[in-house]
């Protein structure tokens, strides 16, 4: 059980400190867009730009296949334009055809200066063809024309999958420091931490953001779990009594089913499992869809009613 609790309670931490994008309408605006420029291009047929344009918002609309037909005829009427080689290689990638992605996005990256979408489209090909240490260094290279949280962890997933720890935990360290604190990395850093044996390591990394003027309670419970591999159990008791009583307070002022959901992971970790049980219900009753609290919900079923 202490195994299954541990698990549920680290699956929080990325849903609990806001990681977790909202949705948007993005995807009416793509529609609009696309829809501006088919009406333009009724009228101008043989504008490469304009079809360009539309390969790419189509592609990232969901329709690869619609923007490989225009790349395609982009090709058609411009065989020496070097971009069709970057989006006909991302239509591909988003069809499902690796090897035909990669051929296409190396013909754009041999003919010129790199960019970074020429760069992770062929590390993802790569990465998808199981070729790991050349989708390394891809990543690595985007990166270096100006990295966001992604692509660092992108680069630290390929560390992790070819045991490089040390490495993922270093590349984790430099997006970290690059990126102000991304809490993405932050928490991608501690994990590795914790998996290659360096809990201690991983403990230092908490107590930097816990330095922060505001405190996110589920960084208390994380901190406790380290200190509770440390050992230092009396400690991690007051860490969950700490973070216990800030969630309740935030509760008073600010409810959000999220804050609920850290609540019944405070209340679990304290071993009040009846009550983090009500908690997780009340969550579910008006917000289904979250899949933590889903989670939690099965756990509680499969280990029968609380003593």
């Amino acid at each position: 059980m202490r195994t299954r609790l541990a698990l549920v309670l680290s699956l929080g931490l990325g849903l609990g400190l806001g990681l977790v994008p909202a949705r948007s309408s993005a995807h009416d605006g793509v529609s609009a867009d696309l829809a501006v420029l088919d009406a333009q291009l009724a009228h101008r047929p043989g504008d490469v730009d304009l079809r360009l344009a539309r390969a790419a918002l189509a592609r990232r609309d969901g329709h690869p296949e619609r923007a490989l037909a225009d790349c395609d005829r982009s090709l058609a009427e411009a065989p020496t334009r070097r971009d069709v080689w970057v989006e006909r290689g991302l239509a591909l990638l988003a069809l499902g055809r690796p090897a035909e992605a990669e051929v296409d996005l190396g013909r754009y990256l041999d003919a010129g200066p790199p960019s970074t979408p020429a760069l992770v489209g062929r590390a993802k090909a790569r990465e998808a063809l199981g070729r790991l240490a050349e989708a390394w260094v891809d990543y690595d290279g985007a990166i270096g024309l100006g990295g966001d949280p992604e692509l660092y962890l992108a680069r630290g997933r390929i560390d992790e999958l070819l045991g490089r720890l040390e490495q993922a935990a270093r590349g984790y360290e430099q997006g970290l420091r690059a990126l102000s604190g991304a809490a993405v990395l932050r928490l991608a850093l501690i994990r590795v931490e914790r998996t290659r044996g360096e809990p201690a390591r991983a403990l230092r990394w908490v107590d930097e953001a816990l330095s922060a003027p505001s405190v996110n309670p589920d960084l208390r419970l994380l901190r406790a779990e380290i200190l509770a591999e440390l050992g230092r159990s009396g400690e991690a008791h007051e860490e969950r009594q700490k973070a216990l009583a800030e969630l309740t307070r935030a509760m008073r002022t600010r409810p959000t089913e999220l804050r609920r959901l850290s609540l019944a992971r405070a209340l679990l970790a304290l071993g009040r499992r009846a009550e983090a049980r009500r908690e997780v219900e009340r969550v579910l009753a008006t917000s289904p869809e979250l899949a933590e609290a889903a989670a939690l919900a099965r756990m509680f079923v499969r280990e029968g009613p609380a003593d």
